[in-house]
């Protein structure tokens, strides 16, 4: 080997030395990467320094850059501990404050603070950095911003957003995406007027883009959608023509038709009002049809379809609790009982579930009584647990006191009084209320007087009315506590006259 060689060579693995082994990596949109050490980002573009010396990029087609020194952030990421990440990025945010890392590393933050559902923290600074019309990643920070707002149930202000970004200079791609995700968003807003007008402009202005093949399957779906909505208009229709023929139909089977119908639309459908639809129509048929098993499937069904769109993101509480109250206003009792029960197993095994467990129970307290069946109706009020009673919310309080107030004048009408009065000694051991206490005290009465216990009930009411007697049941107290003193004194007098 010559002395030129030598020194060539030298020189060469001299500069691979001092490179760092481990640097920079950009990301781009078409699946290849770029090593060395990222120098800066301007509006010319980003300069990388590699070992064969330094190279331009354009802003575009980058999807992503990850840093030699933030392998410890990424690496709490990847182990889905964003708390820990959002502590390495803040100190990265903090030592790059004044250069063109700083808002990058910011960034990332509020990805994992994302992650970790703060979605208020990560809005904040996805707003800040957005702000920045030169930053690398803004309309990436716009999608994403967009996303927080939907999970935050605020449609309007993502369409604001999504609005803004197609009024600013977006390369093609951007704004086939941007009209396609308001397209989306008015779809689930029922504004099939202005989806349909989105798509459109995707399919017509960016027919290569492939955001364009997205738009075409939804507006096919919205044409799919329209005939189902079309055909469930039509069968309470053909229902009523089954319910006016003058023989006993409920042996015909004449609703199957109608009930396969209902099933293709619900199999078919992607749209959950259209799938609801279908299902309490399929319950109505079932019903009429004395199919009682089939019907409770159906309804079962039906329940299990709405906590799926729950787990997937695409229902809130409060619209459960929504559907909650159509079911009973509908009074549907079957399906509402079987749905409140499913609920209350649901609030046993998750506790992120927040829908209030007394309020569930008292509905079903409720339903039960109405529908008279004794045991379920008893069961329910016992779930309602007194030794819970002091740490509920007041609400929650009145939920409870009616729910055995119903159960003590269940025992009382119905004649079993030793349950009536062992129900109340329990209740008032846990309920402290003023108007319960003087109510069920009358009940408690009474019970003893009808049971013939007639020194126990002249022994409440006498306690009772010395501590207020001018409660609110003072008065029905009153006349039974004369008469027994009247019964007690006379008694008294017949004894008198026996003695020798």
């Amino acid at each position: 080997m010559n002395n030129s060689l030598k020194t060539r060579l030298c020189a060469l693995l001299l500069a691979f030395s001092f490179f760092p082994v481990f640097g920079d990596t950009l990301y781009f949109e078409n699946g290849s990467t770029a090593e060395g050490v990222l120098q800066n980002i301007d509006t010319s573009g980003l300069q990388l320094k590699t070992p064969y010396g330094s190279m331009n990029f354009p802003k575009e087609g980058i999807r992503d850059i990850s840093f030699d020194e933030e392998s410890k952030a990424l690496g709490f990421f990847e182990q889905k501990q964003f708390s820990e990440a959002v502590k390495e990025y803040e100190k990265l945010e903090g030592a790059h404050a004044s250069d063109f890392k700083g808002h990058l590393f910011k960034y990332k933050k509020a990805l994992c603070l994302s992650k970790a559902g703060q979605n208020g923290s990560s809005a904040s600074l996805l707003m800040d950095v957005t702000r920045q019309k030169d930053f690398l990643f803004r309309t990436s920070g716009f999608f994403q911003l967009e996303q927080i707002y939907l999970l935050q149930k605020e449609p309007q202000k993502a369409l604001d957003l999504l609005t803004q970004m197609l009024s600013e200079l977006l390369p093609d791609s951007d704004k086939a995406k941007t009209l396609l995700e308001r397209g989306k968003i008015f779809l689930q807003n029922n504004q099939e007027a202005k989806a349909h007008e989105n798509f459109s402009s995707v399919m017509e202005k960016f027919s290569s883009s492939p955001f364009a093949k997205k738009a075409k399957r939804f507006l096919k779906e919205m044409k799919q959608e329209k005939e189902w909505g079309e055909i469930l208009q039509k069968i309470p229709q053909e229902m009523e023509k089954i319910k006016a023929m003058r023989w006993h139909y409920q042996n015909l089977l004449l609703y199957n038709p109608l009930i396969e119908e209902c099933e293709t639309v619900f199999q078919n459908s992607g749209k959950f009002e259209t799938k609801e639809q279908a299902l309490l129509i399929q319950i109505d048929c079932f019903q009429n049809q004395a199919e009682y098993k089939q019907a409770g499937e159906a309804q079962k069904k039906y329940i299990a379809t709405l906590l799926k769109y729950y787990d997937q993101g695409l229902f809130s509480l409060s619209e459960i609790r929504s559907k909650l109250e159509e079911c009973v206003a509908r009074k549907n009792d079957e399906l509402s009982v079987l749905f409140f029960e499913a609920l209350l197993e649901r609030k046993s095994h998750d506790p992120d579930f927040k829908l209030d467990e007394i309020f569930l129970k008292y509905q079903l307290v409720k339903l039960y009584q109405k529908s008279n069946d004794t045991k379920r109706f008893i069961g329910a009020v016992e779930r309602m647990k007194l030794s819970d009673y002091a740490k509920m919310t007041e609400l929650q309080k009145v939920y409870c006191r009616e729910s055995w107030r119903m159960l003590i004048e269940y025992y009382y009408h119905h004649r079993q009084l030793e349950r009536c009065v062992n129900a109340i000694s329990d209740a008032l051991k846990a309920i402290k209320d003023e108007e319960f206490y003087y109510y069920t005290c009358l009940l408690m009465g009474y019970a003893l007087y009808y049971s013939k216990n007639f020194t126990e009930a002249r022994n409440v009411f006498s306690i009772v009315l010395k501590g207020k007697p001018d409660n609110p049941y003072a008065t029905p107290m009153k006349q039974v506590l004369e008469a027994l003193d009247k019964a007690f004194a006379k008694a008294e007098a017949q004894k008198t006259k026996t003695l020798p």
